[in-house]
């Protein structure tokens, strides 16, 4: 029988995964519109790129898709 902080556990887990899933989800929706040329879509990459939420961290990925925004007014 599973204990109460296993169950827990268990499912703070599945919650976390679950949470990765939609945020890389998420991130790559956002770089497939930046591509397209959005300005606002651009700059969710970046924040995405710089905080790692839904890809690894990488400043300078973040810094080209900021600068990218920028050009374009955002």
């Amino acid at each position: 029988m599973l204990t109460a902080t296993l169950v827990v556990f268990l499912l703070g887990q599945a919650a976390s995964e679950e949470r990765h899933v939609i945020d890389r989800r998420a991130f790559l929706y956002s770089l497939a519109n930046a591509k397209a040329g959005s300005a606002v879509a651009q700059f969710q990459p970046a924040e995405g790129y710089r905080v790692g939420r839904g890809v690894e961290r990488d400043k300078d990925q973040a810094m080209y898709w900021y600068r990218k925004a920028a050009d374009q007014g955002f």
